[in-house]
């Protein structure tokens, strides 16, 4: 189910759940739940942030032509939380979004990693992660860093919690 107010042209709303057709069962080291982040204020930036997620396709350029596979695999960096999406992209919305991207300014974000999760540990937990945002775009300007945009998980909680009520 797709936020009803997405705005293809500034991403705003980019967010949406899907029901799964059975639990998830069991929960192990290797699979756990994640909380959703429900305070609004910018997330702690000395705690670390991962992005996450199954990695659906990969391009290769060969004789000029690009060439994409379905790789599904499971994929994470470590990202740090940064100011500077506002001034390189004009429809950056520090309310909806966050804004994050790796220090050696390698691009973090590929073609087929929006919806992946961002992810900060909790700080007194070291078992609990929390989902902070969802890969939404990329700014592509050349001086950017390779800033990647994230949709907010707190600004859309009552949104999310509504929605599965819905989804029942």
């Amino acid at each position: 189910m797709f936020h009803s107010d997405y705005n293809v042209e500034t991403s705003e709303n980019d967010i949406g759940l899907i029901r799964l057709s059975e639990r998830i069962q069991p929960f192990s080291d290797l699979i756990k739940p994640a909380c959703l982040a429900q305070s609004v204020k910018q997330p702690n930036v000395s705690n670390p942030f991962i992005v996450a997620g199954w990695h659906t396709m990969e391009g290769t350029m060969e004789n000029g032509t690009l060439s994409i596979v379905d790789t599904n695999e499971l994929r994470q960096t470590i990202l740090t939380i940064m100011d500077e999406c506002s001034r390189v992209h004009p429809k950056y919305d520090f309310k909806k979004q966050i804004c994050a991207g790796r220090e050696d300014s390698i691009p973090d974000l590929c073609q087929g990693d929006r919806g992946s999760g961002l992810f900060q540990k909790q700080k007194y937990d070291i078992d609990r992660w929390i989902l902070t945002g969802i890969v939404s775009y990329r700014c592509d300007s050349a001086s950017d860093n390779h800033l990647g945009v994230h949709t907010r998980v707190s600004a859309y909680y009552g949104w999310i919690q509504n929605t599965i009520e819905k989804m029942k």
